[in-house]
């Protein structure tokens, strides 16, 4: 088993080593790809990956809404989470960025 404090650290160096890899990547892509899709492409695959985490850990039940106002909190997650990805990725193709 691995101790909680080294399991920390790992987690850190993967979150550091995600973030850090998303702009070369994203440079890349958006050679191929248009903003709109390539955030729908990258939220859509975190999305499956949650949900099948969140049903291996937890079962069907972790699925289970009991009442609480979910529409609301999807449309404010899709803002907050996409919609940062897409202005980003957008301000990064457009005319106006220093690097075109």
């Amino acid at each position: 088993m691995i101790p909680s404090h080294t399991k920390g650290i790992i987690c850190c160096l993967l979150a550091t080593v995600s973030w850090g890899a998303m702009f070369p990547i994203m440079t890349d892509a958006l050679a191929h790809l248009d903003p709109f899709n390539f955030t729908t492409l990258r939220y859509g695959i975190a999305g499956l990956a949650f949900a099948l985490l969140l049903f291996c850990m937890e079962g069907s039940k972790g699925f289970h809404l009991k009442g609480e106002r979910w529409g609301l909190a999807w449309l404010f997650g899709t803002f907050g989470f996409a919609g940062f990805g897409f202005l980003v990725f957008w301000g990064n193709i457009s005319p106006d960025h220093p690097e075109r």
